[in-house]
């Protein structure tokens, strides 16, 4: 699944109304594709740089030992 603008709203959208537990997705994520993670946080500060939920999706940095290298 490669992020695109309507995923990127989509989450954003369903963590600012309290549909989805950010930070245990985010977590799977790192563990296991950081680099589309990265891309996917790029995209959303890119193409939402004014959403309310984009604070909470970039505060779930994962230490460097639980980012797969």
């Amino acid at each position: 699944m490669k992020p695109d603008i309507i995923g990127e709203w989509f989450v954003l959208r369903s963590l600012s109304i309290g549909l989805i537990d950010i930070s245990e997705i985010m977590s799977l994520a790192w563990k296991l594709e950081p680099s589309r993670v990265g891309k996917f946080l790029t995209n959303c500060i890119t193409d939402f740089p004014e959403e309310s939920a984009l604070p909470a999706i970039l505060a779930c940095v994962p230490e460097r030992d639980d980012v797969a290298l």
